[in-house]
């Protein structure tokens, strides 16, 4: 596991330790992530360990950890999570040429009421991306957008 990982993973164990998961939500981050997530949904955390058991049972060389790919590419433990606690709350990019994109829900004029779907968008425009705001908006995710439910991907009908 990458250092930086490893020190957070400390430093909020030993919050979780000293106070409880209390504790932990007073903490910069809220304490919400996958570990305060496990804490108070006892149903994840088990679905969690059985699936890193079934991945270290796999592994040819008995007692061997699971390395970064591995790790990522188990379905309850890859990036879903990132999409309701994100560390980067917006983005920033500048366009490198004119560029038309197309809008899911018109803007309408306040000067006189036309509406338009495509907005273009010149060379060298600074743009902001509210990755906090897309990552939990109903219209894409649907009503429970503010859970993490990885069951949303696992289950492929849906």
């Amino acid at each position: 596991m990458h250092p930086v990982y490893v020190n957070l993973y400390q430093a909020r164990q030993k919050v979780l330790e000293e106070g409880g998961s209390a504790a932990l939500a007073e903490t910069a981050a809220g304490g919400k992530d996958l570990i305060t997530s496990m804490t108070e949904d006892q149903d994840l955390q088990a679905r969690l360990r059985a699936e890193l058991r079934e991945a270290k049972a796999a592994k040819k060389a008995p007692g061997e950890d699971l390395d970064y790919s591995e790790l990522e590419s188990l379905p309850l433990l890859d990036r879903k999570m990132l999409r309701i606690y994100s560390p980067v709350t917006f983005v920033w990019r500048q366009t490198i040429k004119d560029v038309l994109v197309t809008l899911t829900y018109p803007i309408r004029s306040t000067v006189d009421g036309s509406e338009t779907n495509q907005l273009l968008i010149h060379k060298g425009t600074a743009v902001y991306l509210g990755m906090s705001a897309a990552n939990r908006s109903t219209a894409i995710w649907g009503p429970d957008a503010a859970e993490f439910r990885p069951e949303r991907w696992l289950n492929k009908t849906q």
